[in-house]
């Protein structure tokens, strides 16, 4: 099951992001190299550098869409490679107070994100 991603707009992806678009989007899986190649010849993606050990940098042409990791479990195993998108929002506040008189409830709450904006896990 996808798990939304909410965060502020931010100067990732396409230039003009605006409410309810999706801003980036990463990849969990067994093995980040063969997901950078297999997506590289499917749609043209780009590696764009390894900013951290282990997390993977993904765009095209000027852009930076995602990043790719590998998902490893602490007894060795692996699970099912899963996409998390973020959805970019105008008031991460009011989008948040929005979700919970809903009902909705947050897994992580809201926290910066290295100095590109903020985001909340539901």
């Amino acid at each position: 099951m996808l798990e939304p991603q909410i965060q502020t707009n931010i100067i990732m992806g396409q230039l003009g992001y605006t409410q309810g678009d999706f801003g980036w989007s990463e990849l969990s899986t067994s093995s980040a190299a063969e997901a950078i190649g297999f997506y590289t010849a499917l749609v043209g993606w780009e590696s764009k550098g390894e900013p951290m050990p282990g997390y993977h940098m993904f765009g095209r042409e000027g852009e930076m869409l995602g990043g790719i990791t590998d998902m490893k479990c602490p007894d060795g195993s692996t699970k099912p490679s899963q996409w998390m998108p973020y959805i970019t929002v105008d008031d991460i506040d009011a989008t948040l107070a929005k979700v919970e008189g809903r009902g909705g409830e947050w897994r992580v709450a809201r926290r910066k994100t290295g100095g590109i904006g903020s985001g909340a896990r539901r």
